[in-house]
């Protein structure tokens, strides 16, 4: 049976207290109750939101799965982050490649994990 930890628990808890207030302030904004306007500049910071999500996720947990959602969760963030403001004058359009980096990144990260797990569960064979 699988143990989950309240850390496991607190992303959610954030993303989801997080989504429902921000919810609230749009339909209140809606409504013509409160207004927005000055402050609508903020939602090209809401990346910072998958950032921390994700550098949460990525020391929080030892699990290698968790830590590679937790470092996607980073990537995607700050690849966001880079278009929105156009970091070095990069774009969408301009700046995929680097989840292409990204991915590679992953993908040396995952094989050197398989090959620890497998000298790993050859040490406990011999």
């Amino acid at each position: 049976m699988r143990q989950t930890s309240r850390w496991c628990w607190a992303p959610h808890l954030l993303l989801g207290g997080l989504l429902i207030a921000l919810g609230v302030v749009v339909f209140l904004h809606n409504l013509g109750v409160i207004y927005l306007d000055a402050l609508w500049d903020l939602w090209r910071w809401w990346p910072l939101l998958l950032v921390f999500l994700g550098l949460g996720k990525f020391f929080a947990s030892g699990d290698f799965r968790e830590r590679r959602n937790g470092y996607w969760l980073v990537v995607i963030g700050l690849w966001l982050l880079i278009s929105f403001f156009h970091v070095f004058g990069l774009s969408f359009g301009e700046s995929w490649p680097l989840l292409l980096v990204a991915a590679g990144i992953s993908a040396i990260w995952q094989s050197r994990d398989d090959t620890r797990a497998r000298m790993k569960a050859e040490g406990e064979q011999t």
